[in-house]
């Protein structure tokens, strides 16, 4: 390890001293002139993240954010038949601190920027992106309609799975299991399928019993499985028992009233 001598010593304190002068008293770090033809490109040449589903998503990766609004075909004034987020630049630039006294610029594809925001690029999973929740990035200003036919259908895909999967989590029996998978997604997907089956109404932290002739789970306080098996045979009993009083009732002759 060297030594320094007085001198050295001198000089590196003289230089830090300097270093702390200038960040006291500088205005601040300059930016290099952007192009003028760099400046028109990056205002004119625009795109948006587009969403046809009905979900809002707040993007975010450092310290870019985007907004991506939820799609309702009641707002859609213009009868776009999607949403999109707030214009983003073709080219993406970021300031980068190169010196003491100078910023410098690092430069990108906006298009990728945005396609990585909804998670879609290299070593990224597809499945995990936000594409079948309907969120695409256009290859142009404005989608195209084979790009909103596409959406649209990754979005279908996604209702399928959200109606199998609440399927499942029901037909298990587990209320546990019920109550934390199955919510308002899936709820709407329902809406959307127009199904109505017994998973949509179901309190799913009740507990459920199954039937031994069809497999299926039925809701605590059930007597008959859909199937017609009896699952609970001392409910049955009592509730035929109510059914028969209220027969003979029904049916009993009446005394004639006197004259």
């Amino acid at each position: 390890m060297a030594i320094l001598g007085g001198t050295e010593v001198a000089a590196a304190v003289a230089e830090a001293s300097l270093t702390n002068w200038k960040r006291r008293n500088d205005p601040g770090r300059k930016l290099p002139p952007t192009l003028a033809r760099l400046r028109v490109l990056m205002e004119t040449e625009t795109f948006s993240i587009c969403n046809v589903g009905p979900w809002a998503h707040q993007l975010e990766r450092g310290a870019l954010t985007c907004f991506v609004p939820p799609y309702d075909a009641k707002d859609d004034r213009e009868k776009l038949g999607y949403a999109k987020s707030a214009p983003m630049p073709v080219i993406r630039r970021e300031a980068k601190i190169l010196d003491e006294s100078e910023f410098t610029f690092y430069e990108d594809d906006g298009r990728m920027v945005a396609n990585d925001l909804i998670g879609v690029g290299p070593n990224m999973a597809k499945a995990n992106s936000f594409l079948k929740f309907g969120v695409f990035v256009p290859a142009g200003a404005e989608p195209t309609a084979e790009e909103i036919a596409a959406a649209r259908k990754a979005l279908a895909d996604y209702t399928d799975e959200l109606i199998a999967e609440a399927r499942n989590a029901f037909d298990s029996g587990n209320p546990v299991l019920r109550q934390q998978t199955i919510g308002p997604r899936h709820l709407w997907a329902a809406q959307r399928r127009g199904i109505d089956e017994r998973w949509v109404h179901h309190d799913h932290a009740e507990e459920s019993i199954r039937c031994e002739m069809c497999g299926k789970f039925n809701p605590a306080g059930i007597a008959k499985c859909a199937c017609g098996t009896i699952i609970n045979v001392e409910l049955y009993k009592k509730l035929q028992s109510q059914q028969e009083r209220i027969l003979e009732d029904l049916t009993a002759p009446h005394p004639k009233s006197g004259k």
